[in-house]
C-alpha cells in the first residue's frame, strides 16, 4: 500500500467517526450556522444557531471546537491580515463560505486573540 492509505481511507474513517459520534449521543445539524457563542465566566458553555428553516437552535456543550475552515473566501481579511491581495499575489483555494465566521466568533469570546 502507497503512503496516506487507500483512496477509501477517509470515506471509512468518516464513517467510523460517524458511527461512535452516535453512539455516544452526538446529534448532527447540517447546513445550520453557528451565529453567536455562549459564554458563562471563563468558559464557552455552548452556541446560538440557524437552521436552515431560519429556526434559532440554542445548544449547551461542556466543548465547542471551532473548524470552519478559515477566511480563503474574505479577500478583505486576507489583505488586512497577510498583506497579500487574493488573485494578484497571493492563490488560495478560495472555498465558498470561508469567511472567517469562526475565527471572529473566537475574537468577540476573547477565547482567541486576534491576528496581528
Amino acid at each position: 500500500m502507497k503512503p496516506g492509505g487507500s483512496p477509501s481511507c477517509a470515506a471509512n474513517m468518516c464513517k467510523a467517526m460517524t458511527y461512535k459520534a452516535k453512539s455516544l449521543g452526538v446529534s448532527f445539524h447540517f447546513k445550520t450556522s453557528v451565529k453567536r457563542l455562549i459564554k458563562k465566566g471563563n468558559r464557552i458553555i455552548g452556541f446560538i444557531a440557524e437552521t436552515p428553516e431560519g429556526e434559532e437552535l440554542l445548544v449547551r456543550a461542556r466543548a465547542v471546537i471551532i473548524a470552519t475552515g478559515g477566511f480563503g473566501d474574505n479577500p478583505d481579511w486576507i489583505k488586512k491580515y497577510t498583506g497579500y491581495e487574493h488573485e494578484k499575489d497571493l492563490i488560495t483555494f478560495r472555498v465558498s463560505g470561508l469567511k472567517g465566521d469562526g475565527i471572529r466568533m473566537a475574537w468577540e469570546m476573547g477565547v482567541l486573540s486576534p491576528l496581528l
